[in-house]
């Protein structure tokens, strides 16, 4: 349903932070804090088969983000991104107020690790983690946080062509996006060839 009354979102964003790097065991770390303030931010209802913009009077989000690279051996690249952060609700109506933001999770990591093996193949696997999400501004429709496990292997040929098999939420967990009201398919299997000129 169209909202033609909907208010422009405004909103203050400022963040600080650092980068370390090393040489020695090719390390790189960097840490920041950030702080979103927004008023009149648009959020989607949704009452049976309808869906609505609205807007929310006011809500606040700090966090911190963690990233992590090591490549301490030529054969392995590791990375680390993580987030911890605290969306909040800062409407004036208490039924709403010091709730968490719909579609907002408090942590979510990625992990990834890629073996360069002999013959210009790569090996990946790659770890991703969300804590719980609420569907809803009241924080009574939640989707449950989850762990998904992917695996891939590369090989690039002289043409300039790549060629990558992806296994996809390997351990076939049910999964649902935020955004959608039905849970994803389990394990996927996905071939990529990729050609450069």
């Amino acid at each position: 349903l169209s909202n033609p009354n909907l208010k422009a979102e405004t909103g203050l964003n400022w963040e600080v932070g650092f980068r370390f790097a090393e040489n020695r065991f090719k390390n790189t770390l960097q840490v920041l804090y950030f702080e979103t303030r927004s008023k009149d931010g648009i959020t989607w209802v949704t009452s049976g088969s309808l869906v609505k913009p609205l807007n929310m009077d006011e809500a606040l989000t700090r966090g911190v983000e963690f990233e992590w690279s090591n490549r301490t051996f030529r054969f392995l690249d590791l990375s680390f991104k993580g987030t911890v952060q605290n969306p909040r609700d800062l409407s004036s109506a208490k039924y709403y107020n010091d709730k968490y933001l719909p579609n907002e999770p408090v942590f979510s990591e990625h992990l990834i690790c890629t073996w360069h093996l002999p013959f210009q193949i790569d090996l990946t696997g790659e770890l991703h983690y969300r804590s719980k999400t609420y569907c809803d501004r009241a924080n009574k429709e939640s989707v449950d946080g989850e762990t998904l496990l992917h695996a891939s292997v590369s090989k690039t040929f002289k043409t300039k062509t790549r060629f990558t098999f992806a296994v996809n939420n390997i351990t076939d967990e049910d999964h649902q996006n935020i955004y959608d009201s039905y849970p994803k398919p389990g394990r996927e299997y996905k071939a990529t060839i990729i050609q450069d000129f």
